[in-house]
């Protein structure tokens, strides 16, 4: 409405000057009047016809380079404009509008020094470009974003705007065109060191062996050879006068849980999420059934026993913001599981006292339990080396990571 409003404006100061133009040459008269006169006019009908051109018809079409990457990568963008009128356009701006997931800088294997800083510098999200078309047809304009962040990103519409020589007038619209690409974690150089390997093999076999053993019973069905005596659902049988087997739930036996806590919006944050990234498929390689689960400001949940189709989108949509009380009923959750496997690995961007004492509390009936604590040197408070000395002291293993370990060239995870 208000681009309506202005070129309105324009048309009637246009018809002024003609007006103005006209009669200084009717009263005045002779050859230099009329001259004048004579000669505002192209340019009073190119202003005109400049303000009914429709800039709206334009086609616009955005290229990505490739729609899937690693953060920390690059990607290139073209920009492929077409129109039908050729009239004559003394300058045309082009602006891309990039959304505010894409305004972090992320440094492919800086890890020592944005963890040092804590947050992402940032870009500006405005890419512009300026051409002077003149009467072509088709315009072409390249450009690269650089050191992406992780993330789901999606650019909406591209902003035209069209002027003449002197500025006089302006037209400006934003066209609709979407391009959506994904930025996966940053890979890491990663090691499984597995201290009690033997045991963990031995309870495979075992739990292989009792894959069919169940707890929960949710009916009954027709008896079929080979079921076990003690399954037998002896009061569906008196009722159905047919022998009936009882029916459970089957019973997932599993080496161990991993479980990431997603507190703070830091680059500590982004190495956690990196790190179980790239510590599942190590895992799910080396046969471990290993039950996963993300706590942040939403909840994902996840298994080794599964394909992980969609394991790189899950990981790239992760975000930060789990509450104290999504950190209980994390914790409650494990406890009421009727298997807790061998090894319990925490990984988390911030300790507090009532995690701390949930893991004291598992760490009385579990057999190894292992916590991950990602925190620049800056944010290492007496607080949080108390919490961390209080969990050793009950048998529980901490590993620090800081500036100083992410410089490793590869990164080994113990369990």
């Amino acid at each position: 409405m208000r681009q309506i409003i202005y070129l309105l404006m324009k048309t009637v100061v246009l018809f002024s000057l003609f007006l103005i133009f006209f009669s200084y040459a009717m009263f005045q008269g002779g050859f230099v009047s009329w001259f004048l006169f004579y000669l505002t006019l192209p340019i009073l009908f190119y202003y005109l016809v400049f303000i009914f051109y429709p800039i709206k018809d334009w086609k616009v079409e955005r290229v990505l380079e490739k729609n899937q990457l690693e953060a920390g990568q690059d990607i290139q963008i073209e920009l492929n404009l077409n129109r039908h009128l050729p009239f004559p356009l003394s300058y045309l701006i082009i602006e891309d509008t990039l959304p505010r997931s894409m305004g972090g800088i992320f440094t492919r294997n800086g890890w020592p020094k944005l963890l040092a800083k804590r947050k992402l510098s940032q870009r500006n999200l405005t890419e512009r470009a300026i051409f002077y078309p003149n009467f072509r047809r088709q315009l072409t304009y390249q450009y690269q974003l650089t050191e992406l962040p992780r993330g789901f990103h999606s650019i909406e519409s591209i902003r035209l705007t069209i002027s003449d020589l002197f500025g006089f007038i302006t037209k400006t619209i934003e066209l609709p065109v979407q391009s959506t690409f994904s930025v996966l974690p940053a890979s890491l150089e990663l090691r499984l060191n597995l201290l009690n390997k033997s045991k963990l093999l031995g309870d495979q076999v075992s739990s292989t062996m009792h894959a069919d053993r169940s707890s929960n019973m949710t009916g009954a069905r027709q008896y079929t050879p080979g079921d076990r005596l003690s399954a037998i659902h002896w009061k569906a049988t008196a009722k159905t006068d047919t022998l009936m087997t009882k029916e459970f739930d089957q019973e997932y036996n599993r080496d161990g849980a991993v479980i990431l806590f997603g507190i703070n919006n830091t680059i500590a944050y982004e190495w956690n999420v990196a790190m179980c990234y790239a510590l599942l498929p190590r895992l799910k390689a080396d046969n471990l059934q290993v039950e996963f689960n993300y706590i942040g400001a939403d909840q994902m949940a996840d298994s080794t026993k599964n394909s992980w189709a969609n394991l790189a989108d899950s990981f790239t949509a992760l975000k930060p913001g789990a509450t104290e009380m999504m950190v209980e009923a994390s914790f409650d959750h494990y406890q009421q599981s009727f298997d807790r496997g061998n090894f319990l690995l925490i990984v988390t961007d911030q300790l507090t006292e009532k995690m701390v004492a949930r893991l004291i509390s598992l760490s009385v009936k579990h057999q190894r339990i292992t916590v991950y604590v990602t925190q620049a040197k800056s944010d290492q408070t007496i607080g949080t080396r108390a919490l961390e000395v209080e969990l050793e002291q009950n048998r529980i293993t901490v590993v620090t990571i800081d500036e100083d370990k992410t410089k490793q060239p590869r990164w080994v995870v113990t369990i």
